[in-house]
Formats: structure tokens, sequence, C-alpha cells
């Protein structure tokens, strides 16, 4: 398994990162920096989640509606609107406790047993999860 991190990091995050990495067999940590939206389009395309340990309140966590959009699998914390936006899909199976690395773990696991035939199907469900945005804005990001 490999974590793809784009964006700017706090010490502290790095050093969970690395705890989450020393847990997990076979991981990967490799961090880019900050990219350009474009870049972080690409990614989506090619990686099978994103892992979203966000422990701050967000009433719409813009990062993660956008990865369902473009059918990225969300593996999140239970935190402010994430569950709101992830209610009714089986995103709900891959959502932890915040600064739980236990729990991050297990739900990073059973990512790792999922098909990637299982993958692609829920990526479908998810985008029509999130078909309040409009099929122009969806086409847009995408290409």
């Amino acid at each position: 398994m490999k974590f793809i991190m784009a964006g700017s990091y706090s010490q502290k995050n790095i050093k969970i990162l690395k705890n989450l990495a020393k847990k997990l067999t076979k991981l990967e940590v490799l961090i880019l920096g900050k990219i350009n939206y474009c870049k972080i389009i690409e990614l989506h395309k090619s990686v099978w989640a994103l892992f979203y340990p966000s422990i701050i309140e967000e009433p719409l966590p813009y990062a993660l509606v956008e990865s369902m959009a473009l059918g990225t699998l969300p593996v999140t914390s239970k935190t402010g609107g994430i569950l709101e936006v992830i209610r009714g899909t089986r995103a709900v199976e891959f959502a932890f406790q915040p600064e739980n690395i236990e729990d991050a773990v297990n739900k990073l696991e059973m990512l790792a047993l999922i098909s990637k035939a299982e993958v692609t199907s829920l990526g479908y469900k998810f985008r029509k999860k999130i078909g309040s945005f409009s099929e122009s804005l969806i086409s847009i990001i995408i290409n």
C-alpha cells in the first residue's frame, strides 16, 4: 500500500503518518508537498482512496465531496459534516474515530482486502451519491 501525500503537513501530522506506517506492513509514504490542482485531479484517477483523518468540525469537507465526485473511496474520521456526506454509502464502513490510529489502521486494512472491481463499483456509487453536483461541474473536474 502506498500513501501519496499532497499539501503542507505539520510535524505532528508527519509523525502520525510515520507511526501509521510502522503499524501497517508494506506501507510506503510519499510526501509530494504542495502541488497544483490539475495534478491532484490526476492523482484521484490513479488512487483507490482518499485518507481524510480530519479532527476539525468542518461543516462541508470540500476535499471529501470532491473525491467522491471523482469516484475515490473516502477513508475518513467521524467528525463534522463528514458523516452527513458519506451517510447512505459503504464509505461509512471505512469511517474511524478521530485521532484513533488503531481504528484508522483497521479501516485501511479493510481497504487493502477489497478487489479493484469492487473499488470501481463503489466509486460509481459515490459519484451517484454526490448527484447534487451538476454533471457539468463533475465533467469539468474530471476533464
